[in-house]
This record gives C-alpha cells, sequence and structure tokens, in this order.
C-alpha cells in the first residue's frame, strides 16, 4: 500500500502553487523475488493566467454568470525532485511538464472549447476540450514519452 498526498495553494486568483508527494511508502514484491522499494516521488508547480494579472479576463460578479468568458492558463511542474524515481533522468528538461491552455466559453454555461498545448518531458503534448450545455465534458490528448506515442479520449459528466 502507498500513500499519495499533496496541497494546493492560490494567494490570489491569478497563480496557484501545488506540491504534490506520490508513492509514500510504496513497495512490490513477486512471488520468488524478495520485496523492492519504490522512491517516494515529490512534484512541485505551479499555474498563471496572465490574462488576470492584468485585468484582460472578463469580470465576473459575484452570483453571476456572464454570457462568455476567456483565459489563458500557463502551467508548469517539475517531477522527481529528490532523483531517486528516474535516475537516468539527470537534466531538468527531463523532468519539466510545460503547457498552455486558451479556452473560451459562450453563452455561459452552454458551450465551451480550450485548446491546449505543450511539453512532456521534451516530448510534445497537445489537446482540445469541449464543454457542453452543464453537465458534459469530452478531452482528447496527445502526448508522447520516451516508449511510444499516446492517445486519449475522455468524457466526462458532472451531477
Amino acid at each position: 500500500m502507498a500513500l499519495d498526498i499533496g496541497t494546493m495553494c492560490s494567494p490570489e486568483d491569478w497563480v496557484t502553487f501545488a506540491i504534490v508527494a506520490q508513492d509514500l511508502g510504496a513497495s512490490l514484491s513477486y512471488a520468488d523475488s524478495p520485496t523492492e522499494h519504490i522512491p517516494a516521488n515529490i512534484k512541485i508547480g505551479t499555474a498563471v493566467s496572465p490574462l488576470r494579472y492584468y485585468g484582460l479576463a472578463p469580470l465576473v460578479i459575484e452570483g453571476e454568470k456572464p454570457d462568455h468568458d476567456y483565459d489563458v492558463l500557463i502551467a508548469l511542474e517539475v517531477d522527481d525532485l529528490g532523483g531517486q524515481v528516474r535516475k537516468d533522468k539527470k537534466y531538468l528538461a527531463d523532468k519539466l511538464h510545460a503547457g498552455i491552455e486558451a479556452k473560451y466559453n459562450m453563452f455561459s454555461d452552454f458551450f465551451g472549447i480550450a485548446v491546449r498545448a505543450g511539453d512532456n518531458q521534451g516530448y510534445a503534448a497537445y489537446g482540445v476540450g469541449l464543454d457542453l450545455f452543464w453537465f458534459l465534458s469530452v478531452d482528447y490528448a496527445f502526448y508522447g514519452n520516451e516508449l511510444d506515442d499516446y492517445q486519449t479520449v475522455e468524457a466526462g459528466f458532472t451531477f
């Protein structure tokens, strides 16, 4: 059994900081071999909205939803801070996840679209997301790593 724990902090509405510890106390064992300890993975990240910082995003009045809104989000995460999980990854670029998202919502909760692009440890990552009505979201993503390229499609419902 292992434990993952994390926390996020948003001191302003345009910036968020996070730290996560994954696989705390994790181990792996096979029938005919000794138990192997899995090192903890410590990650830190931040996300900023330059439009909100400069006051360019639509003003949302508390309790009211605007007919449309838009935002740009820039995110950065550094993986394996302790250098124990991926010992072959010695350079910061090999532990870096970075991306940008541009999002536009129109007709309040009726329709929204997000376009995303980024870097996954030196490999391309991009995607698109659709929010339909107030309860359905559909996301497509493409990303690569040293083993292969992957594509995912997700659908989500909000109750």
